[in-house]
């Protein structure tokens, strides 16, 4: 079976506060209470469907290719 997955990078607790204080502003300004529902990161990849059974493989090719990298915080 496919499931859905997407690729996020998620924000040092400074900056998601940041976001979410902006967020804030927005939906109380425009109305777009949308905003404010979710937390604070980048995409890194768009939405994909990938066999549920894959998901190990997935697991660590992600972790192959981050493996060294510093962290944001």
């Amino acid at each position: 079976m496919k499931e859905r997955y997407f690729i996020v990078v998620a924000l040092p607790l400074d900056i998601r506060e940041e976001v979410y204080n902006f967020k804030k502003i927005m939906a109380e300004k425009y109305y777009v209470r949308h905003l404010s529902k979710s937390p604070a990161y980048f995409t890194v990849h768009i939405s994909f469907k990938c066999e549920n059974m894959r998901e190990g493989e997935l697991y660590r090719a992600l972790t192959d290719i981050t493996m060294g990298m510093r962290s944001l915080s």
